[in-house]
């Protein structure tokens, strides 16, 4: 099963599918100590670099730049002597940006007028102003790492003036309607316009106070999908919907991804307020859309300039395919996969070479305290000479040179004279199909416009006839990528079943899902969760329809004697929406007839949800069947 990109955010907060018509087609873009940290338009141009490397495009950064990057968390960034020790080892191993951790468990290991002192500093030492000074001139960028949701971690009580102390009300609360305690490691939900003021206020008196480079946001998310039900979330989201929130309603999901994509954005804005130049950047989540994390739209909007996820594996093939995602949805931004030194199998040279190897900017090491000799050594194998951090053309102002990146290319919805072209690009892109049959150069096929989710019709075709396609993509500074050669042959005319399996690029899940071992499922294998009584779990099933019509929808299942017997589907099609009870404990493995429905030509979509469900759910597979026009 392939690990993508819109695991939840995207596929929820845009909920509206690829697609089009006619010659010119139609393009869709949207636009603890030892604990990790948690666009343009214009005409497509005809100079810059020119990538032509199958899916990926050729996205090597300038020479001489790269984010080479380390954490120091805050039980080792409370000195001087351990600052300049580090800072001193960065510099003669050719290192070039500090990641300091100056704020967590709600209190500052700097000069606040906004959060109370750590307990971790002594006297009036001020680790951030400290590391900035001490970095000055030695070729090291200084990053503020900030922990944000994540309100205490240390203790059965708080100390005198913090915030937690002051505002139990903002603590987040789970979908049972229990708040955080103490024992739980207790987050604050921003939903609260009080707490991310005070959010606000932090970044603010970091950006007027000190020459940092950059700020770092940590722990900014919930701490399960099943948070956050607090006061303001139930409050905000009945006044503007109308309705009570539930976990499988997609407004209500949407809903809580926007609070913590507010948050990134008004403590970016705050920061630039006073140094434009500063980087914003954020530890998210090794796999994205969970934890209310649009880490994809946070880059694909601007919100941030930079990721450091976290990708702690000692498996490089897997740390190989983490890096490809974040590269390929990167939306333009920089990005410095996490490389866990903590994990002694790790082979941080070997981790380096594959970051390298999948295009993207740099890596940041979890963290200095646990870098050893060998790890040292490989260090300056790989790293030889100093070099500069990348550059930021969208804040400072130095041409782009990056050439995009182009994934999940696929042919899509092909029929007797007509198919469709669908991919995705890094940052936003115009495109041109450059289309040939039998060696012989076809009409172009013009994107009319710039975005990162595309699908571009081929009409008029012949039938039973070999095509072969190219599609060269270039953004907005004139940088060009052709994707490998796509071929397909047009059908008789007959429109085959089209079938969306657990798995499979359009199926997507939301919530606690897990795989199936009873015998029956749909290509041996299927996905199921437990009754919730406020739902929680969802998943869309969106197959491309080729051919506008009407279809026979169909769904499978494997049944139980404790499954649902009142699960509940949503059919999306052309005439509207309408949903359907389908008794999940009788007649499955086997397709089970769900009704008749026109859809237009382009994306359609099957839901399930198990809101208000009597027992498992199960999610397997869909199949639409052509009855005619």
């Amino acid at each position: 099963m392939r690990w993508k990109l819109l695991q939840l955010c995207l596929a929820l907060l845009f909920l509206g599918g690829c697609g089009g018509s006619g010659s010119s087609g139609s393009s869709s873009g949207s636009g603890s100590s030892s604990t990790p940290p948690g666009g343009s338009s214009g005409n497509i141009g005809n100079t810059g670099n020119t990538g032509n490397t199958g899916n990926a495009g050729n996205t090597t950064p300038p020479a001489n730049t790269e984010i080479r990057a380390v954490w120091l968390s805050r039980w080792y960034a409370n000195s001087a002597a351990k600052i300049e020790t580090c800072i001193d080892d960065m510099v003669a191993h050719n290192l070039n940006t500090l990641v300091l951790q100056v704020y967590g468990s709600g209190q500052a290991l700097y000069a606040s007028s906004v959060a109370p002192r750590s307990s971790l500093v002594s006297g009036n030492f001020d680790s951030m102003q400290h590391a900035v000074d001490y970095a000055r001139g030695k070729g090291i960028k200084v990053h503020a790492w900030l922990n944000i949701n994540l309100a205490w971690t240390g203790g059965s009580s708080y100390p005198a003036g913090h915030v937690v102390a002051q505002h139990p009300e903002w603590v987040m609360v789970k979908d049972n309607g229990l708040a955080m305690d103490l024992t739980d490691r207790p987050f604050f939900c921003p939903e609260f316009a009080g707490y991310r003021a005070y959010l606000v206020s932090l970044a603010d008196e970091l950006g007027s106070q000190y020459e940092l480079d950059g700020l770092h946001l940590d722990y900014i998310r919930t701490p399960s999908d099943d948070y956050c039900y607090c006061q303001a979330h139930v409050d905000h989201f009945t006044q503007q919907y109308g309705r009570a929130p539930n976990g499988s309603d997609p407004d209500f999901i949407a809903f809580r991804f926007e609070t913590i994509s507010r948050t990134v954005r008004e403590m970016d804005a705050a920061v630039k307020a006073h140094r434009p130049l500063c980087v914003t950047s954020a530890a998210a989540r090794a796999v994205t859309g969970t934890k209310s994390q649009d880490v994809h739209g946070w880059l694909e909007n601007g919100d941030l300039d930079m990721i450091l996820p976290m990708t702690y594996t000692s498996n490089d093939s897997t740390l190989q395919g983490y890096a490809d995602t974040y590269h390929e949805n990167s939306g333009g931004r920089l990005v410095g996969p996490g490389i866990a030194s903590y994990i002694g199998s790790v082979d941080v040279g070997a981790q380096i070479e594959v970051c390298r190897q999948s295009g993207v900017e740099g890596f940041c090491i979890f963290d200095y305290t646990s870098l050893t000799a060998n790890h040292w050594a490989a260090i300056d194998a790989l790293c030889p000479t100093p070099v500069d951090f990348p550059p930021l053309p969208w804040i400072d102002g130095s041409p782009d040179q990056v050439a995009p990146a182009l994934s999940e290319t696929e042919i899509i919805g092909v029929t007797g004279d007509a198919a469709t072209v669908r991919w995705h690009s890094d940052e936003q892109t115009q495109a041109r199909l450059l289309l040939s049959q039998s060696g012989s150069p076809q009409p172009d096929v013009l994107e009319p416009g710039y975005g990162y989710e595309h699908a571009l019709d081929l009409t008029g075709l012949l039938p039973t006839t070999a095509y072969e396609v190219v599609i060269e993509a270039s953004d907005a500074a004139g940088n060009k990528t052709l994707s490998a050669a796509l071929s397909f042959t047009t059908g008789s005319g007959v429109i085959s079943d089209i079938i969306v399996d657990d798995g499979d690029a359009d199926y997507v899940e939301v919530g606690g899902w897990s795989s199936g071992s009873s015998a029956g499922g749909y290509d041996n294998d299927y996905r199921y969760v437990g009754s919730s009584a406020q739902g929680g779990s969802m998943v869309r099933f969106t197959p491309f329809v080729g051919s506008a019509g009407t279809y026979d929808v169909f769904v499978w299942y494997v049944e139980g004697a404790n499954r649902s017997s009142a699960t509940k589907f949503t059919v999306e099609h052309a005439a509207g929406s309408t949903d359907l009870a389908v008794d999940q404990t009788t007649n499955g493995k086997q397709w089970r007839y769900l009704g008749t429905f026109s859809f237009a030509r382009g994306n359609a979509e099957v839901r399930l949800t198990n809101e208000g469900s009597s027992g498992v759910v199960v999610a397997d597979a869909v199949k639409l069947t052509y009855m005619g026009p």
